[in-house]
């Protein structure tokens, strides 16, 4: 089951937005990623991967650590997971890249009374200034047994320089809450202590339906 959430509540602010651009052009050269960097307790070296679709029209982040686990036999009753990347990118001469979306998505299974919480913040970095863009979704609640799909389609692109760089940053966090309680619930019927634990995580389980993606392309610039 999808939980679709279309994230209407986001904060954007613009900075020194870029000339015009001409057309999307589908038959542009190559994108080039540099090295990832990242740093979080969700994210520990080695546990992250960009990836771009052959068509190079969407850039998928795949992460190998982002889950995180709250209740009875866990010892813990509320933990924070966090993960800030950046992701460098080179383009051809002439043309500059527009960024149309970003999705984050992932799975929770919630007991009763707990909750789970991802924030986001995007930052889109050019040698003439930023653009950024804050998520800050509403809990989802349990009882929940299922994925999540968070969506931000932009009222308007976000165009890097011509023939430039551009550089993507993003920190993710991930909140589990079990609303306190460490202790096996009894049911009554069977006299028996029943586990409550709860889960949420944006873990990859291929780059199909990564975590974190955005929606890309690129565009012929103007004279």
């Amino acid at each position: 089951m999808w939980a679709t959430l279309v994230l209407l509540g986001a904060s954007a602010v613009f900075e020194n937005q870029s000339q015009a651009k001409g057309p999307i052009d589908p038959a542009a050269p190559p994108v080039r990623m540099g090295a990832l960097s990242y740093a979080g307790s969700a994210c520990p070296p080695g546990s992250v991967s960009a990836v771009l679709s052959p068509d190079e029209q969407t850039l998928s982040v795949v992460f190998d650590r982002f889950s995180s686990q709250v209740g009875s036999g866990t010892g813990v009753d509320q933990q924070r997971l966090d993960c800030t990347l950046s992701i460098p990118l080179t383009l051809p001469t002439g043309y500059a890249l527009s960024v149309f979306s970003m999705d984050v998505r992932g799975f929770a299974s919630l007991v009763k009374g707990a909750r789970a919480v991802v924030r986001s913040s995007h930052e889109f970095t050019r040698r003439n200034g930023k653009l950024k863009l804050d998520f800050d979704r509403d809990a989802l609640k349990g009882p929940y047994e299922g994925d999540f799909f968070y969506e931000q389609t932009l009222a308007k692109r976000w165009d890097s320089d011509c023939g430039d760089f551009a550089t993507i940053n993003v920190k993710l966090e991930l909140l589990l809450d079990s609303d306190g309680r460490l202790r096996d619930p009894v049911d009554n019927k069977k006299k028996q202590r029943v586990p409550d634990q709860s889960l949420a995580s944006l873990d990859s389980i291929d780059t199909t339906a990564a975590p974190l993606s955005y929606k890309i392309q690129l565009s012929r610039c103007k004279p």
